[in-house]
């Protein structure tokens, strides 16, 4: 026993030395928690690789998703856009607990062969209504972007999402209250522009977040009318931009490319910067009863600008509503859905199928015309709806087939700018 523990130890030390070589040293910790996975005392537990201590007390577990999806439009107006395979998400998911109470997750993604630290973060849950979190997460406000990316019923998020702040590093504190009836989130961190993450500080200004949720019923009238939550989040900072950084929000369309944005240039006359009180209003709600499920959210934005002399706040809106059904009939939720028959070639079990439409709209304040904004550019407005089909193999693959139509309005030299016909496709697996 001990010749075999020694070359375990051998071909670990050696691998890791070799993989130390060529890869970053975020890589190496995650091989070197999988090597020690490989090891006695490790367990796949609810879709995870799982090492513990003998009490289980202290846990490390590892799992992750990858999404890889086909883009193509169908319209002659986009013609120059490429048809396109890519790994849209490849995301390992590291999380770790410690005397029951303490608690960390560090998630890196390697989608386009590139490195990114999208969590560090740490929590001490000293009660059910009062849980410290500090590092790198998700801000809380967007309700579409607190969803994992491995349940989404859609390829892409909505725009919403789009203008709903990302990641950012700070502190935070949470907790359940009144019977799990009333959630809260709060966060006071760097502070971002819509819809973009932040590794530094570009500023002096910081972002105060917060975010209520509420349970409209207890549990016996939930079995019985489903489950419908409401609430509102919302931020409030300090921006002050440069011409370098101009602290100012770029909307995409994912797989469309850019819809809005503010004039840049090398000089103070010629570009837009942020310049003031930034803040974000976003209520929303979710219901779920059975096989259907309903989301629906808006949110409101507003920056304080500067152009040279010229003075204004700059207002951007957006809002969604999406409902799916789940034709096998499984239990409809916010975090997924497992089939009830998992997919068995001759068996006559074909896994689960769910139907699910959007209808999502984006908005720019008039006022921003021209002076701030190019109206040639940027649109004043757009208007998309979508129609998926989710095929839902087993708990650890989903195929997804995704058409969006969006028209818009402005964003073009003369005109409007021409409608959008984009099919999606994701095949998506995960543990």
């Amino acid at each position: 026993m001990a010749l075999i523990a020694a070359w375990n130890l051998g071909w670990r030390l050696e691998l890791m030395e070799t993989v130390s070589q060529r890869t970053s040293s975020v890589v190496t910790f995650i091989l070197l928690v999988l090597c020690s996975l490989a090891g006695s005392g490790s367990a796949l537990a609810q879709g995870a690789l799982t090492i513990a201590s003998a009490d289980g007390a202290n846990q490390l577990s590892v799992r992750g998703y990858a999404q890889i999806d086909a883009r193509a439009f169908v319209d002659d107006d986009h013609d120059e856009t490429p048809s396109t395979f890519l790994v849209r998400r490849a995301r390992i998911f590291i999380d770790g607990s410690a005397h029951d109470w303490i608690r960390f997750r560090i998630t890196p993604d390697f989608a386009g062969s590139r490195l990114t630290l999208f969590d560090a973060y740490f929590e001490a849950r000293f009660a059910k209504a009062f849980v410290f979190r500090g590092g790198k997460f998700k801000v809380p406000v967007g309700l579409e972007r607190l969803q994992v990316g491995s349940d989404l019923r859609f390829v892409e998020r909505a725009f919403p999402t789009v203008l709903a702040p990302n990641r950012d590093i700070g502190v935070g504190l949470s907790g359940d209250l009144a019977g799990d009836r009333v959630s809260y989130s709060t966060s006071f961190t760097n502070g971002v522009p819509d819809g973009l993450s932040g590794d530094t500080e570009s500023d002096k200004g910081k972002d105060f977040a917060g975010r209520v949720m509420v349970r409209a019923w207890g549990r016996e009238r939930r079995a019985r009318l489903g489950t419908l939550s409401v609430g509102i989040a919302g931020t409030r900072g300090l921006a002050e931009g440069t011409l370098s950084q101009p602290g100012l929000p770029v909307v995409e369309q994912i797989g469309v490319g850019m819809v809005f944005r503010y004039r840049s240039g090398l000089t103070p006359d010629a570009a837009a910067v942020a310049d003031g009180t930034r803040g974000r209003v976003m209520p929303q709600a979710t219901y779920y009863r059975g096989p259907l499920g309903v989301m629906a959210e808006y949110i409101r934005t507003s920056q304080d600008v500067t152009r040279g002399a010229e003075r204004t706040t700059g207002r951007l809106a957006a809002w969604q509503v999406a409902g799916s059904w789940i034709a096998t009939g499984e239990e409809n939720s916010f975090q997924g859905i497992k089939p009830a028959n998992p997919l068995a070639p001759g068996s006559g079990h074909w896994g689960a199928l769910e139907l699910a439409v959007r209808y999502h709209a984006f908005d720019a304040d008039e006022s921003l015309f021209p002076v701030f904004a190019d109206p040639a550019v940027s649109v004043r407005s757009a208007s998309a709806w979508d129609l998926s089909a989710n095929w839902y193999w087993n708990a650890y693959v989903k195929f997804m087939v995704n058409y969006e139509q969006t028209t818009y309005k402005g964003g073009a030299p003369v005109g409007d700018r021409p409608a959008a016909h984009l099919f999606l496709v994701r095949m998506q697996f995960s543990l």
